[in-house]
């Protein structure tokens, strides 16, 4: 089985709030990054009036934490499905020299040491070169590819990505295997941060379609959960990454209608695949009250966000100051003043409880916003 977790960044969309007339940006998700780093990102916009709502990420949970018990949310593990392909399943536990470097790649990538993993693997790839290994090529250039994409170098991941892809075509693997149309749903991702929104559009049409197949004949065979295969869950799992990055694109596109649309079906799909009381469900439903609060659909974002912040208590999720303060800030957008400061002020003790000065900086901004609209 090959799933794996996978994160994202976030970027801002500007949004005019109705209650105080000043200019909003609201932090909304991005595209969520297939690989074995749990990276963490964070963006305040200094010149709003109101810092944006921070929707909570998918970046390092708690080892002390229910959800992380949990299975993955969505599909991308096309770095481990690759060993697998490959016919290396036994790959990272061998010790000779060539697989330690790999190894030690992998390990700056988990410690988000980008440049360092990026030199150790050329060094790698030099050697399977000089070996003449077309198959560890193949897996270094899957894991440079990421590397790449982590660093924001997009153009260098579209690179490698191409040439990966035609690599495993020329190992015989088909156009419609799911390593392929994950790389594929990244490439359309990175034609989605570039602005090549048509390019990126003809990537998801044909990703979703495929897996859309396969979800629609699973859904068919009317299996339960506990009747699912590894490989039907792999394929629920990809066919909800590919409607979540969807819904990512079309946000970028500010086409909130469909970004909202998608990020629904992306959470059936993993409530199906992991349950209601999830991490990654939980972190769904948020995404989902941030579209709702985009749309100025103020009450509903308020459903999702409290549904949000059940399912984190249910998991001891270490992100509950995150879900507190976006809960928060819709609510000072709504004008319920009381109930903004409770939910800010849950936020601000969660964060200094985790010795969070960011979050806490933030709940403290908005304590401050609600005590200005309460002496008006």
């Amino acid at each position: 089985m090959f799933v794996s977790r996978f994160l994202f960044k976030t970027v801002t969309s500007p949004l005019t709030c109705k209650l105080c007339h000043h200019g909003l940006r609201l932090s909304v998700p991005s595209a969520y990054l297939p690989s074995l780093v749990q990276m963490s990102t964070r963006n305040v916009d200094r010149s709003s009036n109101f810092k944006k709502l921070t929707i909570v990420s998918k970046t390092r949970q708690s080892r002390n934490s229910k959800g992380d018990r949990n299975r993955p949310l969505l599909a991308a593990g096309f770095i481990s499905g690759l060993l697998s392909l490959l016919g290396w399943e036994d790959l990272l536990s061998k010790e000779d020299p060539f697989i330690l470097t790999i190894k030690r790649g992998i390990l700056c990538m988990q410690r988000e040491e980008f440049d360092k993993a990026e030199i150790i693997l050329h060094a790698a790839l030099s050697n399977a070169v000089d070996m003449g290994n077309s198959k560890a090529i193949a897996y270094i250039y899957s894991l440079m590819g990421n590397v790449a994409f982590l660093k924001g170098d997009y153009e260098k991941s579209e690179k490698i990505y191409k040439d990966l892809i035609k690599r495993l075509l020329e190992f015989g693997i088909e156009e419609d295997h799911e390593a392929i149309v994950e790389i594929s749903l990244k490439l359309a991702t990175i034609y989605s941060k570039l602005g090549k929104f048509s390019k990126a559009d003809v990537g998801f049409s044909h990703c979703l379609s495929i897996q859309k197949k396969r979800a629609n004949q699973i859904e068919n065979d009317k299996k339960t959960k506990n009747e699912l295969s590894d490989s039907d869950i792999n394929s629920l799992a990809l066919y909800g990454m590919a409607l979540d990055f969807y819904g990512k694109h079309l946000l970028r596109k500010q086409e909130y209608d469909g970004a909202l649309k998608y990020t629904l079906d992306a959470l059936a799909v993993c409530e199906k695949v992991n349950g209601k009381n999830a991490h990654q469900t939980m972190i769904l439903l948020s995404d989902v009250g941030t579209l709702l609060n985009l749309t100025n659909n103020f009450d509903e974002a308020d459903e999702y966000f409290k549904k949000a912040i059940k399912v984190g208590t249910i998991i001891e999720s270490d992100h509950l100051k995150t879900l507190y303060y976006n809960v928060g800030m819709n609510d000072l957008m709504r004008r319920n003043w009381p109930s903004a400061q409770q939910n800010c002020d849950a936020s601000y003790r969660f964060a200094k409880k985790d010795d969070d000065i960011y979050i806490m900086g933030m709940a403290e901004d908005c304590l401050k916003k609600i005590r200005a609209q309460v002496v008006q």
